[in-house]
């Protein structure tokens, strides 16, 4: 039996399980399965986050999966993206970059100076913008002649180079802090 405790890891585990069909997605260049699973991946973000809190179950195990699970579904879609459709070059570059080197900060850290990873508040924005970005490129991918889905696409872009370079920056600030205690 599932203890109600259990269910926004649950929820994280199978974000990150579901990574395989947006493999798949792009394998076929499947724009509807794409768009699809990657809805159904963000939506299990938002429950997984808004029961934790509700039910006041939040885990170690949870703070470490669902950042996994956002950079999983992040990463995947940039690199999909430019890989199969050669579109999101320079944002795919920066934000693996950024997730890299933010991930060996904690890996660092972490267990000597972080108990429980904390995700910084620009960090949730930068990966709703990203997402935003990522859903308003499918949609243009579906229909090229949508003026809403690319002026989406354009300003969503360039707002999540913005962000991740901010939140990295934040990062930064945050591991340097704790070198220093």
């Amino acid at each position: 039996m599932i203890c109600k405790k259990n269910i926004p890891n649950i929820l994280s585990g199978l974000r990150i399980f579901s990574s395989v069909f947006l493999f798949y997605a792009f394998s076929v260049k499947g724009i509807t399965m794409l768009l699809w699973t990657f809805l159904f991946m963000a939506l299990t973000d938002f429950f997984d986050g808004f029961l934790a809190r509700r039910w006041n179950c939040c885990t170690v195990l949870g703070a470490i999966l669902d950042p996994v699970g956002d950079k999983i579904l992040t990463n995947i879609c940039l690199i999909g993206l430019y890989i199969t459709w050669d579109v999101a070059h320079f944002m795919m570059i920066l934000s693996l970059a950024r997730d890299l080197l933010i991930s060996i900060g904690f890996f660092l850290l972490w267990p000597h100076k972080i108990k429980e990873p904390k995700i910084s508040f620009i960090s949730k924005i930068n990966t709703a913008v990203q997402w935003t970005y990522i859903l308003f490129l499918t949609l243009h991918m579906t229909d090229k002649n949508h003026a809403l889905w690319e002026i989406g696409m354009e300003s969503f872009y360039y707002l999540s180079i913005a962000t991740i370079i901010y939140s990295f920056i934040e990062y930064c600030r945050f591991f340097i802090s704790m070198q220093k205690t």
